[in-house]
């Protein structure tokens, strides 16, 4: 048993990582000029249904499809219209990239006085779009030529994805008079649109299997597993009550807590040059996150040391049961249907802003245009992060905190401290993950099988990342 010199002693260095990690923290943003909470909950205003709407219209028009196609193209177009517009007239952070997207939606319709009029708050709300904001006036709006058009077409493409440059590269191609490069963009677009589609019928697909599965179990047989004491399938439970206190899972934590700070604010010296090729980047990613797990597992290592059975068996790494990875999927599943009533609900009070914007906060971050790169970050996020996480959260820092809290109060504080650690992301991407780390410590709490909260992460971030992916072609 510890003393209380040695308890006092720990507790008085947990409070010291955790002010290092304040003040480090602080210091990270504040040249800046960044408030801690920034971009708050305006940041629930995301681009991403508008997107989705708009590329499919255009995509949908260039099939030559018929009658049918255009009638969708058209419903399509005029509801990424309105999410556009509310969000261009709205106080959310990404009202300067929908004022943009909608100048180049009126100006391409051959409104050129609305185009310019969108463009004209852009370099208040953006400054650094003004080369673009200019290119766009001159295509689109009402503006002269750019003396810099190489310059201006970079910042678009910072600005943009990809099929937007390329409709805007086909533009400014034409009004160069240059035919040959208006044909070859053109085919460009509709080779990229056709793969978009596919793609989209095909994560539509996954999407709805997973939530008519989660459907299914919630009227068949995840309502029973829920709510009774016992699940009626054996998962080959591990214990629960492991040989570590809550002061051991608070302090790995903390000091995780620590290292992704530290970490971060060195990833952002190192990897925040420009010129860096991806490849570099995502490699310098993954040892950073790898990095930032290290010093946990250190303090979790030091706490198994010599404990009996081995430290894989208590953290629930052993035995391998992949029927509860799929047993996981399942639970994502039911997860995902709850959250879309949920987000129904919330649509219909608050605006489809909140329902999307959880989920989408963060899409598009990771340069995964490259393929290299691509697969390397697929590798994190679908299989170590997965792994790595619940290790330390499910498996490590919930025991810690069931030896003294009721089930309810260590699942929310687990998720807590969860959402925590991935300080950065806005607000609204906190509370997702927030929401999601309920469900995984709900579920290892009733499984007792940390395989179950794995296979519930690996499809989430499986199915993300692939949203990721379609947003980035």
């Amino acid at each position: 048993m510890a003393t209380r010199r040695e308890i006092l002693f720990r507790v008085a260095l947990i409070a010291a990582a955790l002010a290092c990690a304040v003040g480090l923290l602080i210091g990270v943003y504040a040249p800046r000029g960044e408030a801690l909470a920034q971009p708050g909950w305006a940041g629930l205003g995301t681009t991403l249904p508008a997107d989705l709407l708009y590329r499919v219209s255009v995509a949908l028009r260039e099939t030559g499809w018929g009658r049918p196609a255009n009638t969708a193209a058209w419903w399509a177009r005029q509801l990424a219209l309105v999410h556009y517009e509310w969000l261009a007239y709205s106080a959310s952070p990404t009202a300067a990239i929908a004022r943009v997207k909608l100048a180049l939606i009126y100006g391409q319709d051959g409104y050129r006085e609305q185009a310019a009029s969108m463009l004209s708050e852009v370099p208040r709300q953006a400054p650094e779009a003004v080369r673009a904001t200019l290119l766009l006036d001159w295509l689109y709006g009402t503006g002269s030529k750019p003396h810099d058009l190489t310059a201006a077409l970079q910042d678009l493409e910072t600005a943009l994805e990809p099929w937007l440059v390329l409709q805007c590269r086909a533009d400014l191609a034409r009004r160069q008079g240059q035919d040959k490069e208006v044909q070859k963009l053109q085919s460009a677009a509709r080779k990229t649109g056709q793969l978009f589609l596919r793609a989209l019928a095909a994560q539509i697909t996954v999407w709805l299997a997973v939530v008519l599965a989660g459907l299914g179990a919630i009227v068949y047989w995840f309502f029973r597993w829920f709510l009774t004491p016992k699940p009626p399938v054996r998962v080959m439970p591990a214990p629960l009550l492991r040989p570590w206190r809550p002061l051991e899972a608070l302090e790995a934590w903390v000091f995780l807590l620590l290292a992704v700070v530290m970490v971060r604010a060195l990833a952002q010296l190192l990897l925040a040059q420009k010129g860096l090729p991806t490849t570099v980047r995502a490699v310098g990613d993954v040892l950073a996150y790898l990095a930032a797990s290290a010093l946990a597992i250190g303090v979790m290592a030091r706490t198994l040391r010599g404990q009996q059975p081995p430290p894989a068996v208590l953290l629930g790494l052993r035995p391998f049961r992949p029927v509860a990875l799929a047993l996981g999927t399942l639970a994502y599943g039911v997860f995902l249907a709850a959250l879309g009533l949920t987000g129904s609900a919330f649509s219909i009070l608050f605006g489809s802003g909140v329902a999307v914007g959880v989920l989408a906060q963060w899409l598009g971050t990771a340069p995964v245009h490259d393929p290299v790169a691509a697969a390397i970050y697929a590798g994190l996020a679908v299989v170590v992060a997965p792994v790595l996480e619940e290790t330390i959260f499910r498996g490590f820092v919930y025991p810690g905190l069931r030896r003294r809290l009721s089930p309810a109060a260590a699942i929310l504080t687990t998720a807590l401290m969860f959402a925590i650690t991935h300080v950065g992301l806005p607000v609204p991407a906190l509370v997702g993950l927030f929401v999601l780390a309920t469900a995984l410590a709900y579920a290892f709490e009733r499984t007792r099988n940390l395989y179950v909260p794995i296979g519930m992460h690996i499809t989430h971030n499986a199915l993300v990342f692939a949203l990721m992916l379609l947003m980035a072609l």
